[in-house]
């Protein structure tokens, strides 16, 4: 009998592929996610340094707190927009990885389906060894063996 094959391994393999470069993708963007992330600790935590700065100093002129307010309000739009770019980030994260499921869903429905090609054909190969073993044994016992 002849050994196994699969009928769809080259679609097995691309699927394998796509879901690597798939896999791929989505951890690039995590990445990127969470550089953005950093940034926007970043900036949270110098926003903080300066509200505890201006907390501290009593002698502060009014032009001195003119400049701290208007510092504040600047790094208030540059907080905003870094937000908005990491949900726009985290939205393509979340894109990328229902792009990654759905194409390891697809790899392990043909898996699925090449371990069932592979079960059907074992049961093939045991029933035919079967089918000569028992032929074999119906010989030596009527004696046809040698006829």
């Amino acid at each position: 009998m002849k050994k196994f094959q699969f009928k769809l391994e080259r679609v097995l393999d691309i699927r394998n592929l796509q879901e690597d470069i798939s896999r791929n993708h989505l951890l690039q963007e995590k990445n990127k996610a969470k550089k953005v992330e950093r940034e926007l600790e970043q900036l949270n935590s110098r926003q903080e340094d300066l509200y505890r700065y201006i907390r501290k100093q009593d002698s502060i002129t009014t032009i001195g707190r003119i400049q701290a307010n208007h510092y504040l309000h600047f790094q208030r739009q540059q907080i905003k927009q870094v937000e908005g770019v990491l949900s726009t980030q985290q939205e393509e994260v979340d894109k990328c990885h229902a792009d990654f499921c759905e194409k390891r869903k697809k790899r392990e429905i043909l898996e699925w389906l090449k371990d069932k090609d592979y079960r059907q054909y074992r049961q093939d190969l045991l029933r035919k060894e079967q089918q000569i073993v028992d032929e074999i044994s119906q010989r030596l016992k009527g004696g046809g063996w040698f006829e």
